[in-house]
């Protein structure tokens, strides 16, 4: 059935449930049309419930992170210059990062965080060796470095907003955007390695 979008449109079913169109009021009301529109109002209502509930679902997955090992986790800030400085260290030809917005710091603290409690990390030492594979692991990839063509399209080039996308991540990660298919294992830490990089 079709959601109702706007505040203009609620306001017409519930005049026509009320036999009001147009400002006049009708003297006979169409059953079938009205129960139509009851019916559109209750989907609306079931829609909007599900969306808060998926938008509870995010919070709580978002606040997962700081309960898991919170107080090891709780004295490890993300070292976000350090990790600027590793992205122009590791990808040079890649665009340079100017300046570390709220935005950013907010995206990557969210990565960081990603890393160290599903990949197991203890130290900050431990989370810069896993950016520094990381940004190697995307280094090795044609299409994320921009060196391939395809006819009619401009290359792609990465974007460090991109790639410190925890979903993005997971995808490079993963070798979505590598010609070859990513050989992975576990190691004896329970954590998955994809090509050598040591993942979520």
């Amino acid at each position: 059935m079709e959601e109702l979008r706007t505040t203009k449109d609620k306001e017409r079913v519930i005049k026509s449930i009320s036999g009001k169109i147009g400002g006049q009021r009708r003297t006979h009301t169409d059953r079938g049309s009205q129960a139509s529109a009851k019916q559109v109002l209750s989907s609306c209502h079931i829609e909007e419930k599900r969306k808060e509930e998926n938008r509870k679902e995010e919070n709580r997955k978002e606040k997962s992170y700081d309960s898991q090992n919170s107080t090891e986790f709780a004295a490890i800030a993300c070292p976000y210059e350090k990790i600027k400085n590793l992205w122009h260290e590791k990808l040079p030809t890649l665009n340079k990062v100017q300046a570390m917005t709220d935005k950013r710091e907010n995206t990557l603290k969210r990565l960081w965080r990603k890393a160290f409690v599903e990949a197991k990390l203890k130290t900050e030492e431990e989370g810069l060796e896993w950016f520094a594979q990381f940004f190697q692991h995307i280094s090795e990839s044609k299409f994320l470095m921009g060196r391939t063509h395809t006819e009619g399209r401009a290359p792609f080039n990465c974007t460090f907003d991109y790639v410190i996308d925890p979903n993005n991540a997971v995808k490079i990660i993963e070798g979505n955007y590598h010609k070859n298919p990513s050989k992975s294992y576990v190691d004896g830490r329970g954590r998955l390695v994809v090509d050598g990089v040591v993942c979520m």
